[in-house]
């Protein structure tokens, strides 16, 4: 089973540590400060997100779903805006996808986009 690890690398002396990790990661998220916020696993046709807050060590699942079926919770995440913001590309029910920030307290993406895309 493939998996991508992250490590932490001390610029200073050359040391590296490895980033705890909630199971098999295929991809991984930084915040802006550069800190690991989110990890995303595809796996048996499934998606699974998790995130770990910033105040704590622990990864959480915030979202699974169909990977290949177009479920209308989907999403892919983009990045984070400088408050913490969560961007993520969502079709939210649409012909095409739009970036929409996720709420990352109540695990629902914003009803309106923030751009929308035309095909």
């Amino acid at each position: 089973m493939r998996t991508v690890g992250l490590l932490q690398l001390e610029t200073r002396t050359g040391q590296t540590k490895s980033v705890k990790r909630p199971g098999n990661v295929d991809s991984w998220l930084l915040d802006n400060a550069g800190e690991p916020r989110l990890t995303t696993r595809s796996e048996d046709g499934k998606t699974t997100i998790y995130y770990r807050d910033p105040a704590g060590d622990e990864w959480r699942t915030i979202a699974q779903f169909a990977t290949y079926a177009g479920s209308k919770d989907a999403f892919s995440p983009v990045g984070f805006g400088a408050d913490g913001t969560l961007f993520v590309l969502a079709q939210a029910g649409q012909d095409t996808a739009s970036l929409h920030t996720y709420d990352l307290a109540s695990g629902k993406l914003s009803p309106e986009p923030v751009v929308v895309t035309r095909g």
